[in-house]
């Protein structure tokens, strides 16, 4: 699994200002590959930032399976909101032996947290009788560093 990302400056109107500013944007992608010689199950995928405060130690995830309770909307499969926060296939998905799918979670999903939060993508592995099984990339990504 890897994650990888892309960025950059563009100009978005401001009407306080009554003209175009910069603003960052980013990209990220969650990349899941199946090399194995059987179908393999996606359960879900998404986007981890570990936190670790004074008193205590905790998790941010962005989870394209959960979009109701990582979002305060609900975008419906093929909308407009759908297409500006994320794409990909549908969860859950099947990776045929030794294929390989991408998920994007585009800029709106992860400005809120900041430019300087560091993500590692993940992908819960669906297994039969037994809770999904998370496997974190060691690449990590952040909005600023591609």
């Amino acid at each position: 699994m890897a994650i990888e990302g892309s960025n950059g400056v563009e100009g978005e109107y401001d009407d306080a200002q009554g003209r175009d500013v910069p603003r960052n944007w980013a990209e990220l992608r969650v990349i899941v590959e199946n090399p194995g010689s059987v179908p393999l199950s996606i359960y879900d995928v998404g986007l981890f930032h570990s936190v670790t405060d004074d008193n205590e130690r905790s998790a941010v995830v962005v989870s394209l399976r959960n979009v109701e309770n990582s979002w305060s909307w609900t975008p419906q499969e093929g909308s407009k909101q759908h297409e500006d926060k994320w794409s990909g296939p549908k969860l859950p998905a099947e990776i045929p032996a030794l294929g390989v799918l991408e998920w994007k979670i585009k800029d709106p999903t992860t400005r809120g947290y900041g430019d300087d939060f560091s993500w590692q993508g993940y992908a819960e592995r669906y297994r039969a009788g037994r809770s999904p099984r998370r496997a974190l990339s060691k690449e990590r990504s952040s909005r600023i560093e591609p």
